[in-house]
């Protein structure tokens, strides 16, 4: 390890603050050119893929699960609705709400739990939508859904460009005399733990 840092207590082990406005807070790189960064204003970037690892086969392995990414900023939520003679109403999360625009166009997507003409979302408003049952149908079955709808601040984002972002990086990583062409970038199926891979410092007795 380049840098171990270690403590016992309920503050931050590492604290980095920029205060510039498009500053870079945290910049991880490799000699491929990948990178992972943070930027002020509390913002992401990974060339590669952002995952959660989690444990199987009772804990003797660990997989990783891949986040769903998209070209703009969706929060999504899911649940349940009952037809009343071909009829649901269905109200929105009130919190789930206060992080979504949704005063613009949102998507349901629809699932029937039972046999029935089929579904439709009847209408939308800010707070909820309308099911229906197809062809005046009067069924009384249950149904899942799920709604995705636009971050809210950030609806106008689309495939936002990070070129300069790249091309910054590059330019502050140090480039040392006679160093060797860099090595092919890896896709490895299951990374190692960070903190697996880390030695504690042995302190004097």
């Amino acid at each position: 390890s380049a840098i171990y840092a270690q403590n016992n207590g309920d503050n931050a082990t590492i604290l980095a603050v920029n205060d510039y406005g498009t500053g870079f807070i945290f910049v991880g790189a490799d000699s491929a050119g990948n990178y992972c960064l943070i930027q002020t204003g509390g913002y992401l970037y990974c060339t590669g893929s952002k995952s959660a690892v989690v444990p199987v086969d009772e804990g003797n392995r660990q997989v990783a699960l891949y986040a769903v990414e998209a070209p703009e900023n969706w929060f999504e939520d899911f649940g349940s609705g009952q037809l009343t003679n071909g009829v649901a109403s269905i109200k929105l999360d009130p919190v789930y709400a206060q992080t979504v625009n949704t005063e613009m166009e949102y998507h349901v997507y629809l699932t029937p739990g039972g046999e029935c003409e089929g579904l439709y979302v009847a209408s939308k408003t800010a707070d909820g939508f309308e099911v229906r049952e197809l062809h005046h149908g009067t069924s009384n079955i249950s149904f899942d859904y799920r709604i995705v709808a636009k971050r809210k601040g950030y609806e106008s984002i689309r495939l936002a460009d990070k070129t300069e972002e790249s091309k910054r990086i590059q330019q502050m990583r140090p480039r040392p005399k006679n160093s060797a062409t860099p090595p092919a970038s890896r896709n490895p199926q299951a990374p190692a733990s960070p903190v697996a891979q880390a030695r504690p410092v042995e302190r004097p007795q």
